[in-house]
């Protein structure tokens, strides 16, 4: 009976992880809750200082994002709430959501860059400037190490059992865990679907 109970709990977890995973695929890795939502983190371009950015160490910014880091990012008015140095998300020419520091405020915008980078994002991101409207939230502080990777690992499955069967199939192949070859996890690695840039 025990194990019966444990293998019901782990179906639960797979299913709930499972559920999670496809939500924040159809959402474009938003996970919103009330007015606030959670992004997987797919680079390193936010994990290290690069020793070009001197104002890091001078304002003593300690809040570096590791890859497949989930953060929460809450939503915020751009020209009231957002200030220099703040770590941002936001829409990029792409459609990609990208999570940077704001290195210089203007009017009506902002420059970006990745802590581990040395360039800004301007030219490369967007045009010049990055406008208000492209702004998704600030970053909370909150987040939770390697937990984007189970959610990729999710997320690119989804994508490849999508493309070879039918989603009766994929439900019952995930549940039961018999991924087969049709569902490789060797394919982790291609698929980023967030990004620090």
């Amino acid at each position: 009976i025990i194990s019966k109970v444990i293998s019901y709990l782990l179906l639960g977890v797979v299913v709930s992880a499972f559920g999670l995973s496809l939500f924040s695929r159809i959402t474009g890795n938003l996970m919103p809750i009330g007015d606030q939502t959670m992004v997987v983190i797919s680079t390193g371009s936010m994990s290290k200082k690069h020793e070009a950015n001197t104002y890091l160490e001078a304002n003593n910014l300690d809040n570096q994002i590791q890859s497949y880091d989930m953060v929460g990012i809450k939503k915020v008015d751009p020209s009231k709430d957002l200030k220099l140095y703040d770590v941002i998300a936001f829409k990029a020419d792409d459609g990609r959501i990208i999570v940077h520091r704001i290195i210089e405020v203007v009017v009506n915008g902002f420059l970006t860059r990745g802590d581990a980078s040395k360039n800004d994002d301007a030219g490369v991101l967007y045009k010049t400037y990055l406008p208000y409207d492209r702004i998704v939230g600030q970053y909370t502080g909150v987040r939770i190490p390697l937990i984007g990777l189970f959610v990729i690992f999710l997320q690119r499955n989804i994508t490849t059992c999508l493309g070879s069967t039918n989603s009766e199939f994929l439900f019952l192949e995930v549940i039961s865990s018999t991924v087969t070859s049709k569902c490789s996890a060797t394919t982790l690695m291609i698929y980023s679907p967030v990004t620090t840039s």
